[in-house]
């Protein structure tokens, strides 16, 4: 039992060193996506929200980080930033055509709210079979993982695009675009 409890504490260690990694990457590659490190932040916070949503939770559940529970994060990581990266692509597509903000998340919601949708529902449900086993570790990381999906999707769709409009990026890029768009024509005159 004890070399058991090690190999697990080692597990949930490793996981959570991954974890770390895995959101720095993640940072690294939305900068890399975006070109703006606005843009970066604000695609992390909705990101990292859930995740310190359910540890709390397990914690406030006294439910322990163990090899099944710390895939959680990792899991939950994965769906969200592919999830935020859909909606934040499609809202600086439409403020680079000349939308104002507020129209482009509306464009964005409209576009990839669907298909998040449904799949955050399909995988809840999938992962939520889980829910039913004898074996505990498999039933946490059932109805762990599938909460974790939903907070995912709301922290999307309310915390991303809170941030989207709050963070004016959009307008500022309009600016900038207007301000190209000046100088090209001015050297166009002369």
């Amino acid at each position: 039992m004890f070399e058991f409890a090690r190999a697990e504490d080692a597990i949930a260690y490793g996981q959570i060193v991954g974890l770390s990694v895995a959101l720095a990457s993640i940072s690294l590659i939305l900068f890399l996506i975006f070109r703006d490190a606005r843009l970066a932040i604000v695609g992390l916070v909705p990101n990292a929200m859930p995740l310190i949503m359910i540890f709390g939770l397990m914690g406030i559940l006294d439910i322990p980080i163990d090899a099944g529970t710390v895939m959680i994060g990792g899991l939950a990581l994965g769906i969200a930033v592919d999830d935020t990266i859909h909606l934040m692509l499609a809202f600086v597509d439409s403020v680079e055509q000349g939308v104002s903000s507020r129209e482009s998340l509306a464009n964005a919601f409209r576009k990839v709210l669907p298909s998040i949708t449904c799949s955050t529902v399909m995988i809840s449900v999938g992962l939520g079979v889980f829910v039913l086993s004898d074996f505990a570790l498999t039933r946490n990381l059932g109805w762990l993982t599938s909460s974790v999906m939903v907070i995912c999707l709301v922290a999307d769709v309310s915390l991303l695009g809170a941030l989207l409009l709050r963070s004016e990026w959009g307008r500022l890029r309009r600016a900038e675009t207007r301000n190209e768009e000046g100088a090209k024509t001015a050297l166009a005159g002369n």
